[in-house]
């Protein structure tokens, strides 16, 4: 491939893997998609909650459900379609609008449920006039319904489309202008009753038979930016579909449903009578994450390689080959075990071992040499009495290479300059993402402009040195996004920092210690709101994954536990192990502690409980944050 430069091979990178968002990718997302494993499930008439966090691929899919990608999927044929779905993102500056104290909660009601009878009724009109732009096919669209679509929105009755259209527009000016105090007051506004003209106007498109018998699916996304009586509202929607001929798709990040009641105070959503939930992360995991990832992204590098001749060799490469593995052997030794291993051999004949012993630890790879020295200090005992035991029980010594070798790789390189741990791989890569396609592909990404600028073409494989480089960027930017993502940011900002910086110096001295610490349980005041609202934040904004601690717990009739981990897009940021190992338990006063303005207190203290030393300095890769961990 002739020489390109490095800027404009990484501005290609940046817009085929870069473009993480869908709302920045426009038509380039149909293009783009990869049908996810749980695809199958959204055809269903029945309402449907799409959970996942920022970048888990809930707006790409439902706008690929909507008309313009099932259109780019599936061609002209509507009545071929998975799906005939209208797509609406939610937006705060929008639900912020009906609010305030000029109206009653009972009024708002009645005027949010207006709007969005005029709302859904302008996304059918939008369908109805797309259709016959981009087709060329008019709607047969049912006169009577039309007329009683009209009557339910108190308008002035017609049988005209383009009048009809008209009118749904001038009505939602003037909607838009009594809602800011600029028009007609509130008090005078003509309001329809919820679903009404919904109703009204579904039938009348689906009497078109060239649509086919598919509902119509409004696609809701960000539901979590909704108030709770606005949940209410649309969830009154949700509970009454049957035979109106629509249905939902709604995506929402964890714990978006602030509210599962309805407007009907003896009702109440209820899973699975009235919808179904997708769980994304957990879906594409259990069906395979990486299978789902790698044809994300190779489609993305065919794309490129589509687009210029020069890189025309990588349709013969997988992101696979771009981020080749690394053993823990090979990982060792590009720790500096050469140097270790010489200090463990140098020990050894002081100690007068057997020339045969020696021999055959020397014949030991990097790994299990260095763990001779490890598990002598963790043990607190000689290292010749360590390679006694692992000559004459070599399985035993095997498993326990395999359970504790990992960890170890933390504690190579004590107070030396350069990464003391490596993030490299596909595997690796997949673990640190957890599920999460963006985060993914901000770590592709990102390893591959890496490895431009150090000279590197897109035909020889990232080193190890770059992923790990990109891996702690991308943590690094994760950490930085928090502060503005939430009203508690801040505080998370804060409780990701010194959780982090807990975890890396149990990972950097993890002598007489359980290996792998990299997750927690709050042991105490479970009902405490604040500890609540920073953990529901944490786990809606990715600063926290979230599972059942108790193995038994879904089987069991008692409240459930939760263990937390930060989410594993860190772990190369601050150093430690992206695994989900070990716990370790938190009272609250701690919790909160870490989260505060005292956090550096905290850490300390801590780390203090386990036995541990806080070095005067943090790593590098934390210099930015200097300030925070020395107390200022």
């Amino acid at each position: 491939m002739a020489r390109e430069g490095s800027a404009d091979v990484s501005a290609r990178i940046q817009r085929y893997l870069g473009q993480y968002r869908a709302e920045y990718l426009r038509d380039k997302i149909f293009d783009l998609f990869s049908e996810p494993a749980y695809w199958d499930r959204l055809s269903d008439t029945k309402p449907c909650l799409i959970v996942g966090g920022r970048g888990t691929g809930k707006t790409t899919t439902l706008r690929q459900l909507a008309y313009e990608g099932q259109y780019r999927l599936h061609g002209s044929d509507i009545a071929s379609w998975s799906a005939l779905g209208l797509y609406w993102r939610i937006e705060t500056n929008l639900t912020a609008t009906f609010q305030g104290t000029r109206l009653s909660e009972a009024d708002w009601i009645r005027t949010f449920s207006h709007y969005i009878n005029l709302q859904f009724v302008d996304m059918l009109v939008s369908f109805v006039t797309w259709r016959q732009s981009t087709l060329g096919e008019a709607t047969r669209l049912n006169p009577r319904e039309l007329r009683r679509t009209c009557l339910a929105l108190r308008m002035d009755e017609t049988t005209d489309f383009s009048a009809f259209a008209d009118q749904v527009s001038d009505q939602i000016l003037r909607f838009e202008s009594a809602i800011n105090g600029l028009g007609t007051p509130l008090s005078d506004l003509d309001l329809s009753v919820l679903g009404r003209p919904v109703a009204s106007m579904v039938a009348a498109i689906l009497d078109d038979e060239s649509i086919g018998q598919s509902d119509i699916a409004f696609c809701l996304d960000e539901y979590e930016n909704l108030e709770p009586y606005q949940q209410r509202v649309i969830n009154t929607l949700i509970k009454h579909v049957g035979d109106g001929g629509f249905t939902f798709k709604i995506g929402m990040r964890q714990n978006g449903l602030h509210e599962r009641a309805t407007l009907s105070s003896s009702e109440f959503l209820v899973e699975p009578a009235d919808f179904v939930k997708i769980n994304i992360e957990d879906e594409i995991k259990q069906n395979g994450f990486g299978r789902f990832a790698a044809s994300v992204c190779n489609d993305r590098l065919v794309k490129m390689s589509l687009e210029d001749r020069e890189f025309s060799a990588l349709r013969l490469l997988t992101v696979q080959d771009l981020l080749p593995e690394m053993s823990l052997a090979s990982e060792a030794s590009l720790l500096g075990a050469s140097r270790i291993r010489d200090d463990a051999r140098n020990q050894l004949l002081h100690e007068g071992v057997a020339a045969e012993d020696l021999r055959r630890f020397d014949s030991m790879d990097d790994l299990e040499a260095c763990f001779v020295g490890f598990w002598a200090e963790s043990q607190d005992t000689s290292l010749s009495s360590v390679l006694t035991e692992a000559l004459a029980k070599p399985g035993e010594w095997k498993t326990r290479v395999g359970n504790h070798g990992y960890a170890m790789l933390f504690s190579l390189r004590p107070g030396r300059t350069g990464l003391s741990k490596y993030y490299c791989g596909w595997s690796t890569f997949l673990m640190l993402a957890d599920g999460n396609i963006r985060y993914l592909l901000y770590l592709v990404t990102e390893a591959l402009i890496q490895h431009v600028k150090q000279g590197g073409d897109l035909l020889s494989p990232v080193s190890a040195h770059n992923q790990t480089v990109a891996a702690q960027a991308v943590g690094e930017r994760v950490v930085f996004e928090l502060a503005g993502l939430h009203k508690r940011g801040t505080q998370l900002t804060r409780l990701v920092l010194g959780l982090g910086r807990v975890f890396g110096v149990m990972a950097k001295q993890p002598h007489g210690h359980a290996p792998e610490v990299s997750q927690f349980r709050i042991t105490d005041n479970k009902s405490n709101e604040e500890i609540k609202e920073l953990l529901t934040a944490g786990v809606m904004h990715n600063a926290l994954v979230r599972f059942t601690g108790d193995k038994m717990a879904a089987v069991s009739p008692e409240t459930k536990d939760f263990d937390y981990q930060l989410h594993p897009i860190v772990s190369p940021f601050f150093v430690y192990s992206p695994r989900r190992k070990r716990r370790m338990n938190l009272r609250s006063e701690d919790f909160l502690g870490l989260a505060s303005t005292d956090s550096t207190k905290y850490i300390r203290k801590l780390l203090s409980r386990t036995n541990r030393e806080i070095e005067s300095e943090p790593p590098a890769q934390l210099s930015l944050f200097s300030e925070f961990f020395n107390g200022g």
